[in-house]
């Protein structure tokens, strides 16, 4: 510490009179102070602090700490009101500018001094403030030897970006005002935001969060909303990454499906969650009343969602309490109109598009997705119609692929001529990772049904299928173009492409991976769902199963070694039948 001068002057017969009539300076040239251990040092510029008679106590330093600069002032009471308790500086505050990250930040504090001295009912009141934004903290605290147990008033604002300097620059946040508040408080090793408000633009949360900190890590959030736009937060779909060719974004994908589940993460710490909103919007989706509400308890993680749009519905199990984990999905929905799912879709234009029911259940076994994938085992049924085709961007759907199959099928036809379709229905079985139509797939038209069967690799998202058109005149039907070439869906599921397959690879098993879906596509196999008075209607039929995808994991799945002995009971009961 460099040199310290300090002057008194006063006058008086009592200590009080000197008190009050007292004046002081205390004047404190460069200075460094170091913690011991530390690595950072306090670097003073300077620091004063100066009293009078009728002028409260006030202190000032200037310096640096680490890459921060601090400008501090301290005020307080008068001199003479430290000889009353009753008036012991009924107010102190504190205010420190600083800078981080280039932005100017100041943060003020108060209290009073009788009542830290005392530590029983102190009033507190700190607040950060920058160019962008406030955030503040306020309360009563009833015991200092016990301040966690004291709820407090948390207040966040910000104008826009003010939290960008707070965390990582790769990192970018939507130019929104944001505005948090809620009631906090730590007691027990819990740690709570009761009465939770969060305004980000147009999104809007409310609700409690709680983080248990005992022998296990739990955090338990109910929150509720009206409507949160996702878009600003979101990248556009049309906003393409300049590091990233197709080509590395595949690598990168396939590389993913090659990484291990993390494992000890989901087994460190609990959590659950609920979350109902009114409308949730996207770029190129708006939907209605969707839920969420997921349980995470020692490593087993179920999740459920829904929206109101045909009562779609969608549920995850991960079993992560064995060393090979378990994943299972199931979801389910009735009278879908995909075209409800997308922003800006008008009610018009929504009109006689066909509607989407179905179910989807899977099951699957092992340490990386991949593995998921080629151990998967389950079911889908689909059906839709009847209804009105589009053109759709999107791959293999209904809408992108029917006409050009008509094309390709009956040549000469125009596309128009069959917009309007009367049913379609799939019911496909996963297994080995390998997705197939052994019940066939039917689009039917007024005239003609386009009837076929084909096969999904899961891990590579190879598709190949064949169709077929038959003729439907009044109630019998033609079949003198089952002679005739198949029509093919090939490539992947990005990237799907509709040819003619004249040398019949598909009946044969031209593709290992799909042999045993593809060796369905004989005659006898188009004979009879050609000869079904409404093949939709029969492959629904033929697809109404009632298993859980897990029960037929257990019951049909070759486990790895060691997985019988690591599984829960479950997997034990299974091993002895």
């Amino acid at each position: 510490m460099s040199e310290v001068t300090a002057t008194l002057e006063t006058r008086g017969a009592s200590i009080r009179s000197w008190l009050d009539n007292a004046r002081v300076a205390v004047r404190v040239g460069a200075s460094r102070f170091k913690h011991d251990g530390g690595d950072e040092e306090l670097i003073v510029a300077r620091a004063s602090a100066i009293a009078g008679p009728g002028v409260n106590v006030r202190a000032d330093l200037q310096g640096q700490y680490g890459e921060y600069p601090v400008d501090l002032a301290v005020s307080g009471g008068r001199l003479v009101e430290l000889l009353d308790h009753k008036l012991l500086w009924p107010k102190i505050a504190a205010v420190l500018n600083t800078t981080f990250r280039d932005r100017p930040i100041r943060v003020s504090a108060q209290s009073a001094l009788h009542a830290l001295l005392s530590g029983r009912d102190v009033p507190l009141r700190v607040e950060l403030r920058s160019p962008n934004g406030f955030a503040m903290v306020a309360g009563t605290i009833a015991d200092l030897r016990e301040p966690a147990r004291t709820p407090l008033d948390v207040k966040v604002n910000f104008k826009g970006q003010a939290l960008q300097p707070l965390i990582r620059d790769e990192w970018v946040l939507p130019d929104l005002p944001v505005t948090v508040s809620a009631k906090t408080s730590l007691e027990d090793g819990v740690f709570a935001l009761r009465r939770l408000q969060f305004r980000a633009g147009d999104a809007d949360l409310d609700g409690d969060i709680q983080l248990e900190l005992k022998d296990r890590i739990k955090l338990t959030a109910i929150l509720s909303g009206g409507t949160l736009d996702l878009r600003p937060w979101l990248r556009p779909p049309t906003e393409k990454r300049s590091d990233k060719t197709p080509q590395t974004a595949r690598k990168n994908r396939a590389s993913k499906l090659d990484e291990p589940f993390d494992l000890e993460g989901v087994r460190a710490f609990d959590a659950t969650l609920e979350l109902s909103l009114r409308r949730v919007i996207g770029h190129e989706f708006d939907l209605g009343s969707p839920t969420v509400k997921a349980e995470l308890d020692n490593g087993r993680l179920d999740a459920a969602a829904s929206i109101a749009e045909g009562d779609l519905s969608f549920e995850l199990t991960f079993d992560g309490t064995a060393d090979f984990p378990m994943v299972a999905i199931r979801a389910s929905t009735t009278n879908l109109d995909l075209e409800s799912l997308k922003r800006g879709e008008s009610p018009s234009v929504r009109s006689g598009v066909p509607l989407i029911s179905g179910r989807v259940k899977f099951a699957g076994v092992g340490t990386t997705p991949r593995k998921v994938y080629e151990s998967a085992r389950g079911e889908a049924l689909v059906s839709a119609g009847p209804g009105r085709l589009r053109r759709s961007s999107k791959p293999f759907m209904v809408q992108a692929v029917s006409r050009d199959l008509v094309e390709t099928l009956l040549p000469g036809r125009k596309p128009d001529d069959y917009t309007q379709m009367e049913c379609a229905a799939v019911h496909f079985d996963v297994a080995d990772g390998v997705v197939s139509s052994p019940d066939g797939m039917a689009i039917r038209f007024k005239e003609v049904d386009l009837l076929g069967s084909g096969a999904v690799n899961l891990t590579t998202r190879e598709i190949l299928f064949g169709f077929k058109a038959v003729r439907r005149r009044w109630f019998s039907f033609s079949f003198l173009d089952l002679a005739g070439d198949l029509a093919t869906i090939g490539g992947t599921l990005d990237n799907p492409r509709v040819g003619l397959d004249p040398g019949g690879t598909l009946v044969t098993g031209g593709a290992a991976w799909a042999t045993a879906g593809l060796s369905l596509l004989a005659t006898r196999f188009w004979r009879q769902l050609g000869a079904a008075s409404d093949p939709c209607a029969a492959i629904i039929e033929k697809g109404r199963t009632d298993g859980d995808p897990l029960e037929t994991l257990m019951k049909d799945l070759p486990l790895p070694d060691g997985l019988l002995e690591s599984l829960p009971s479950s997997g034990a009961k299974n091993k002895d039948k």
